[in-house]
């Protein structure tokens, strides 16, 4: 039996309802789909190139309109460049923490002057504990508009660099716990 395929409209509840975009497809078998739009076209929230948001559909209503949520938040390679530099130390950490009633993995990276490892395993271990302090109570929407307003980043920032100088401090990417 074929199932009738039609095009829907996804629209992203969080976001009173913006349309991000249409897939086509049976509703039967929409729901489970992914959407990656970029940042800078949802009105909601502080333009920031680079930055990436998937959705995922959870819903097909009567009207054959497609309801997602946030699943991840994303930075592109290019705008991952910019860490690379030659006397500079790129130091990448990923924490586990519960945004919601889900678990997340959120990936940091950070650029310092070359020094001593002493300070990178330092500055992991401040990060980790700052992130798991920071996000236990916010939901996936509130997170990504402190992240799009560099809100998290400056606090994160501040508390580093009483440590040692922090160049830069970017939230790399935010993504559901893979078991």
């Amino acid at each position: 039996m074929k199932l009738e395929q039609n095009w829907m409209d996804v629209v992203a509840p969080e976001f009173n309802n913006l349309n991000i975009g249409t897939i086509y497809g049976a509703p039967s078998n929409s729901v489970g789909r992914k959407i990656k739009i970029q940042t800078t076209a949802i009105k909601d929230l502080k333009p920031r190139a680079g930055y990436s948001l998937t959705f995922l559909i959870y819903d097909v209503d009567e009207n054959k309109i497609c309801k997602a949520k946030i699943e991840r938040l994303s930075l592109s390679r290019e705008q991952l460049s910019k860490f690379v530099r030659h006397e500079i130390r790129k130091i990448d950490t990923s924490v586990k923490a519960k945004i919601g009633d889900k678990d997340y993995l959120i990936k940091v990276v950070c650029s310092i002057r070359k020094s001593n490892k002493i300070y990178s395993t330092l500055i992991i271990k401040k990060i980790n504990e700052l992130l798991s302090e920071k996000v236990k109570d916010k939901d996936m929407k509130k997170l990504v508009e402190e992240v799009m307003d560099e809100k998290l980043q400056s606090e994160i920032k501040k508390e580093l660099y009483k440590i040692y100088p922090i160049r830069a401090l970017e939230i790399r990417e935010i993504e559901p716990y893979k078991k």
